[in-house]
């Protein structure tokens, strides 16, 4: 029984419904950067066949991840992994995340973000791993983490506005804050609800 799956670099066109019929006992998946690509993840069957999936990698799909159905990932629910890098995405749909309550890390790194609210992480309550370094949003809403309750790991590096959004992070120990805004000053008060932060 194939467990792990790894397209990376490979030459095909598009996916289909039937691409993952035959893999179903599939544990991690991971798509990078396809050579030749010209069709969108778009298709709301395309990872029905999954139901074991714990690890999911998609990476270097650039235009075509807009197109992302609301419902694609709806049978995704042990999930516990999930890497969107390196796409382009601008916006977070948070229905894409709906079923995905044991979802524990979460990477966004080195998209096109330019918007961050709380709505787009109401279904990630288990989450402990947020990365969303090297994005373009330049304001966060006020308490954008808050149904993060178990996060432990945030890192929002590489990004020019960092407001005081840490309320409610009572689990927090490690904060990347690194930001390209020479002109940037930190305030001590900005970390005070935050009680286990050990690195920042």
């Amino acid at each position: 029984r194939l467990a792990h799956l790894r397209l990376n670099n490979c030459n095909f066109e598009k996916f289909k419904s039937e691409t993952f019929r035959l893999v179903r006992n599939l544990v991690e998946l991971s798509i990078y950067w396809p050579e030749n690509f010209h069709d969108g993840i778009n298709n709301p069957y395309l990872f029905k066949p999954l139901t074991h999936l714990e690890k999911l990698k998609i990476r270097g799909f650039s235009d075509f991840f807009e197109e992302i159905p609301s419902t694609i990932f709806d049978k995704l629910e042990n999930l516990t992994h999930l890497d969107f890098s390196c796409n382009n995405l601008i916006e977070i749909n948070s229905e894409w995340f709906s079923r995905m309550q044991k979802l524990k890390t979460l990477d966004l790194y080195n998209n096109d973000i330019v918007r961050v609210t709380k709505e787009m992480f109401r279904h990630l309550t288990n989450l402990t791993t947020l990365n969303l370094s090297d994005n373009k949003f330049n304001k966060l809403e006020d308490n954008v983490f808050s149904h993060l309750k178990n996060l432990e790991q945030l890192d929002i590096s590489v990004n020019r506005n960092l407001p005081e959004v840490f309320d409610g992070l009572d689990n927090l120990e490690d904060l990347n804050m690194k930001t390209i805004d020479e002109n940037f000053q930190l305030d001590v008060g900005l970390f005070q609800c935050l009680p286990r932060l050990k690195c920042v």
